[in-house]
């Protein structure tokens, strides 16, 4: 708490300015300071040094919901030890063991978010990590069965009056108890594999009227929500990478969430995106999960890879006599935590030359409508994961209008990837990841420029 006090007692102003020179882009100037903070009482982690007043509020809301978090995790851990101790135990003894396998789940997953930036990361916490992530998915999907059931028998209870023996329905119980464990430990089981591996390429034709034709066949790579840290390391990136390249792309995006690190404690392991190939090159916006660990930090890593990041701005691709804007925004809601990264669609297109088509990079599906307010003819995104596995994929259809596959808002298209990587639980059983391979083609005959 020290270090959160230190960022509100002290303003920060941390300018990440690179001059660009490419022709199409623009170039961000950073205002000068006006006057030097007074010195503070705390000092402020390096982690916390590139804060806005705005990201110090992030900060506090990220920390109170944390806070609800733990208390809705113990609860539900101790739901489902109600549930499944006396079913899975017959001697007193093996019951105590139970519970307390239970409590130290329950308790592990807060603790190893907290000390993540504090300790270093090692092999054993790497491993640690491992096996508790896997753990949540699986809590996860049998908490949902738990209250599912719960839920019948409550309402056969009270609008079925029928006369049940008791004998039945204690063996009925400790079946379904039984067949959910075991149902549970199958899904989370082939998750965890589909998670892991290598995502298979998902081709996707976008039509586009009256697309130029130097731009008809254009081929976009996408890579999303990597999520670079304990539990996806270099050695599957470096497999992604080798997959990217063999699809021969004209240029590669990476659309947020790249990395769940610090740049000292990862920076190593995002190397081979430096071995991306592609004919325009690779292009990378934020997401929210890169700001959570010094945004600005992770772009200025990334470009030294010779991946160029689009912080609202943009580039002038001409293929073939085709002109493609490409243009990058910060994360929606997360870029203001970083001086100068507030999401801005209308500053990434403002200036730009004359194109025939214009595609924005940014993390979040929601960026969609200010894009399309601004003129940008399609988004890629990505966030949502797709819902990643059971139940999420119901529940982020309620929350994204556009959480998976191709759509349209207004004239804008829009597409959102489910993901190349994971976070959190090692576990993709609705939501398979993908390493997208967009094709844009001409459904018109006559080029309308911009």
């Amino acid at each position: 708490m020290v270090g959160v006090v230190g960022v509100f007692s002290t303003t920060i102003r941390t300018v990440n300015h690179r001059s660009l020179s490419q022709k199409g882009e623009q170039n961000v100037v950073a205002e000068p300071y006006a006057k030097r903070p007074k010195p503070s009482t705390y000092a402020t982690p390096p982690e916390y040094a590139h804060l806005t007043t705005g990201g110090c509020m992030e900060l506090i809301r990220m920390i109170l919901g944390g806070l609800l978090v733990i208390g809705v995790w113990g609860a539900v851990h101790y739901y489902l030890g109600r549930h499944l101790v006396g079913t899975l135990t017959r001697t007193r003894h093996a019951a105590r063991i139970a519970w307390g396998v239970i409590a130290l789940h329950g308790v592990l997953a807060p603790i190893l978010m907290m000390i993540r930036r504090g300790m270093p990361q090692g092999v054993w916490y790497h491993a640690l990590n491992f096996v508790v992530y896997t753990g949540m998915g699986f809590v996860a999907l049998l908490f949902v069965l738990f209250v599912v059931r719960d839920l019948s028998a409550w309402a056969a209870r009270r609008w079925v009056h029928k006369v049940v023996d008791e004998d039945r329905r204690a063996f009925l119980t400790s079946s379904f108890n039984l067949g959910a464990f075991v149902t549970t430990g199958v899904a989370t089981g082939v998750g965890l594999h589909n998670a892991i591996k290598v995502p298979d390429v998902k081709e996707v034709e976008v039509l586009v009227p009256r697309l130029a034709p130097g731009l008809d066949g254009l081929r976009v790579a996408q890579l999303s929500d990597l999520h670079i840290g304990p539990t996806l390391r270099g050695k599957w990136l470096e497999a992604v990478v080798e997959r990217t390249n063999s699809l021969g792309a004209d240029l590669v995006a990476i659309t947020g969430d790249l990395v769940d690190a610090r740049v000292s404690d990862m920076g190593h392991e995002v190397a081979s995106l430096g071995q991306l190939k592609s004919t325009y090159g690779t292009f990378f916006v934020t997401g929210n999960h890169d700001y959570y660990w010094n945004g600005p930090e992770w772009v200025e890593h990334v470009e030294s890879l010779g991946v160029r990041a689009l912080i609202n701005s943009h580039a002038l691709i001409e293929r073939q006599g085709g002109r493609l804007l490409v243009g990058g925004v910060t994360d929606l809601r997360t870029g203001r935590m970083a001086a100068g990264h507030s999401t801005d669609p209308f500053k990434a297109i403002a200036n730009a030359p004359q194109h025939d088509f214009s595609l924005l990079l940014a993390h979040q599906p929601g960026s969609v409508y200010d894009a399309a307010k601004a003129g940008w003819k399609m988004q890629i995104s990505g966030h949502t994961h797709g819902g990643q596995f059971f139940p999420w994929n119901f529940v982020v259809g309620i929350v994204h209008e556009f959480y998976a596959g191709l759509g349209k808002h207004l004239d804008t298209l829009i597409y959102v990837s489910r993901g190349t990587g994971f976070w959190g639980p090692p576990n993709r059983t609705v939501a398979p990841s993908e390493i997208t391979l967009l094709t844009l083609k001409s459904a018109g005959t006559e080029p309308a420029s911009t």
